[in-house]
């Protein structure tokens, strides 16, 4: 999924395990799409997965690791990244809390601007202009991933919800960027 998505998110290749790092080195990261048109065009950028916003498919679109395995630097890299500006991202992290020595990556977050809203009723609520957002699912089934259409509770957000959410707040006249994955087809 690392190089995959690398190369999907950067147009470049790398080896198996890493995110838009140069492949014999390790030590000269890739721009991604993502990166390009909020930076070129101004565009407000979202990541919506089903998974972990820190697995590799959506960390492709904003991080740059030399392993994918490092989630919780994967979880700060998102919200120091700098170039996001009225961003929705959706599903938690896979090491929040690192080593437990540090702040846990929704405290990063917030630290850094990111509205967190970790309910469906405070989803439902956001708006337009509500600036950069990190929404984590209320309700999240084993590995900490959005609960499969059948498990869900009736009313439960899925991932249309999310992305109907995104559109809502990402959506401006210069336009917006947005990654969105149904991550979990293939853990089942």
């Amino acid at each position: 999924s690392a190089s995959t998505a690398t190369s999907i998110a950067s147009g470049k290749k790398t080896e198996s395990g890493v995110i838009n790092m140069c492949p014999w080195t390790r030590d000269v990261p890739y721009e991604t799409i993502a990166e390009k048109l909020h930076k070129q065009k101004g565009y407000k950028v979202g990541i919506v997965s089903t998974v972990n916003i820190d697995h590799a498919t959506p960390a492709a679109f904003y991080a740059h690791q030399k392993t994918r395995k490092n989630y919780y630097q994967i979880g700060v890299e998102l919200a120091n990244s700098g170039f996001y500006d009225g961003v929705v991202f959706h599903r938690e992290f896979q090491k929040v809390n690192g080593d437990g020595t540090g702040p846990n990556n929704h405290e990063v977050a917030a630290q850094a601007g990111y509205n967190v809203v970790t309910t469906q009723a405070g989803a439902a609520a956001l708006k337009a202009g509500a600036g950069k957002t990190l929404i984590i699912a209320e309700n999240l089934a084993d590995g900490k991933s959005m609960n499969y259409a059948m498990d869900a509770a009736p009313g439960e957000w899925q991932l249309t919800n999310y992305v109907r959410k995104g559109i809502e707040l990402l959506d401006n006249s210069n336009g917006f960027f947005m990654m969105v994955e149904s991550g979990q087809i293939d853990w089942a």
